[in-house]
């Protein structure tokens, strides 16, 4: 097909500006904040599942120290009761008073190791609660990260938005002037050759 030099010139312009169009797209498409965002966002994901896993142990570690106090409660409660009752001199029979003794010495035994597993248990729960408030404020640093990264990467989108709508109606008009067979050949070559 012979075209007119104008025509051609035009359609060398058309072809420039189909360049420009796909050099902004591929920039859109490999923004740096791509891939910041999605390192980002593994250790996100990663954070969270750590972040779940001590509040979890933090959870356990706070149910097991409730459950050690009240075993602590209910010995020393059986104690002072035992207590009472050898003070209140009902117990008269020698061997049940020796046999008193021993179970207020025994409980005695029992509520010092039972309040050292309660002391043990709140140590744990302790470093439970101290990871996760470290967990919570990085978790909370990388979100932070994530939507920064986002915005500056949305800002870049809508300047690369902006130019394309610029260039897209740029070569509408000159599109326009170029006949629509000389086009339609170029538009289905462009498609073939890429």
């Amino acid at each position: 097909m012979n075209a007119a030099p104008a025509d051609q010139i035009r359609l060398l312009d058309v072809q420039a500006l189909d360049v420009r169009l796909q050099q902004l797209a591929h920039k859109r498409k490999s923004l740096p904040e791509h891939a910041e965002i999605e390192s980002l966002t593994k250790d996100h994901t990663q954070l969270r599942d750590l972040l779940v896993a001590a509040q979890t142990e933090e959870s356990d570690t706070a149910r097991e120290q409730t459950k050690a106090e009240q075993d602590v409660d209910q010995v020393r409660r059986r104690a002072t009761r035992d207590q009472q009752r050898l003070d209140s001199g009902a117990v008269t029979s020698p061997k049940d008073l020796e046999n008193l003794q021993r179970e207020i010495a025994s409980l005695a035994k029992r509520q010092g190791d039972l309040e050292d597993v309660v002391l043990e248990v709140m140590e744990r729960r302790e470093s439970a609660q101290e990871r996760v408030a470290e967990l919570t404020e990085r978790v909370s640093s990388v979100q932070s990260k994530i939507d920064d990264a986002t915005a500056r990467r949305d800002a870049a989108f809508e300047e690369i938005d902006a130019e394309v709508a610029t260039v897209t109606k740029e070569r509408e008009v000159i599109a326009g002037s170029v006949p629509a067979d000389l086009l339609k050949l170029y538009d289905k070559l462009r498609e073939q050759q890429g």
